[in-house]
């Protein structure tokens, strides 16, 4: 199952590809974002910054391409990482197992 989600808080467009133990991820930053329509925002490149998955227990590995600019930087980073987790734990079954 793919799903994707636009978290304008953060400033990221996320994909996600549900498998049987894992949630794969890819994340591309959000340049020009349109509050009324997320899904028309303004991406900043074709080649995601984050790719990655998060497994039914919590685990994740993930590569990140680019650096953070301050302070607001690693705050949107940390929104988006908290996303993902949310996400997880919003398919149920279990992906609702406690993070470790």
């Amino acid at each position: 199952m793919k799903v994707v989600k636009f978290y304008t808080e953060a400033w990221f467009k996320v994909e996600y590809t549900v498998n049987d133990i894992t949630v794969d991820f890819k994340a591309w930053e959000i340049t020009g974002l349109d509050e009324e329509n997320p899904e028309q925002s303004e991406i900043q490149d074709e080649v995601p910054v984050i790719t990655g998955f998060i497994k039914w227990d919590g685990c994740c590995e993930f590569d990140y391409s680019t650096h953070i600019c301050g302070i607001h930087g690693a705050e949107h980073f940390l929104q988006l990482m908290k996303e993902i987790y949310q996400f997880k734990g919003s398919l149920g079954g279990s992906f609702m197992e406690e993070d470790v």
